[in-house]
């Protein structure tokens, strides 16, 4: 049985940091994994509308659109502002997390894989946008740039898969098919490169995902470190009002419900 279940809500990267550190002593570096979320932990997408706290604020707005175009899918419209709006990293003290922290490091992501748009590869699109940040765990694990796993059900024809450091669940939705579980495809990767490590620590802002983690692994590691990142529920440079906001987001999903980008 898993010894220790630790979970903290935390806000800043350097309180990341040295709460990690605090709580690893009693392993060695190569016993310790850590894996970081993507989107709203280590980076912010730059869109008005898709701030946290503008879509808290309007989050009844929101709904009513998600609703009335039950038919797409909200991955797709992730997607959309991943290629309309620029990126950056949250928090610059993330790389002491990245470049000091000792212990194996891993990214799990629910981004969609396989071609969208014009673009032949989204992990690889990913894996580029985070490097030209250097951040990158490409040389963690000793294993082929590419890894498919068709061991999962297939969400919009392409499978779940690793890529350069980075786990995609291709999709958000956790079902009993395993398919945006980041707890099942975090286990069928340490399987596939066998790795058993005593500890596991999740930096992610979605509590269900460390659930996830919870739950695959609680009979199987020494400790398990919850961290759920919330910088972003404190990062709105920029407020947006009511109308402006419905008109946003309703143009975005009408335009993906009528023009359908994913090949």
């Amino acid at each position: 049985m898993c010894m220790y279940v630790i979970t903290r809500n935390i806000h800043k990267m350097i309180d990341c940091y040295n709460f990690i550190n605090d709580n690893i002593t009693e392993f060695k570096s190569s016993e310790v994994l850590c894996a970081f979320d993507i989107d709203n932990t280590i980076t912010v997408i730059e869109c008005k509308y898709s701030y946290w706290p503008n879509i808290c604020k309007w989050r009844a707005e929101f709904d009513n659109i998600k609703n009335k175009y039950s038919d797409v899918d909200s991955n797709m419209v992730f997607t959309n502002l991943l290629f309309e709006y620029p990126q950056r990293v949250i928090d610059n003290d993330v790389y002491k997390l990245t470049d000091d922290l000792e212990c194996r490091k891993i990214m799990i992501t629910a981004s969609l894989t396989g071609s969208y748009k014009n673009i032949d590869a989204l992990e690889e699109y990913r894996y580029n946008v985070l490097a030209n940040f250097n951040i990158t765990f490409e040389n963690e694990f000793n294993i082929a740039n590419k890894l498919v796993f068709d061991n999962f059900k297939p969400n919009f024809g392409n499978y779940q898969s690793y890529y350069r450091g980075i786990l995609f669940t291709n999709g958000v939705t956790i079902g009993e098919d395993g398919v945006g579980d980041k707890g099942k495809l975090l286990r069928s990767f340490l399987q596939k490169v066998n790795f058993n490590p005593k500890c596991i620590v999740l930096i992610d802002d979605n509590p269900e995902n460390h659930q996830a983690i919870s739950k695959e692994f609680s009979k199987d590691v020494d400790k398990i470190i919850n961290i759920i990142y919330d910088g972003t529920d404190y990062y709105c440079p920029i407020e947006v009002g009511r109308e402006d906001f419905i008109n946003f987001w309703d143009r975005l999903f009408n335009r993906i419900q009528n023009d359908p980008i994913k090949n």
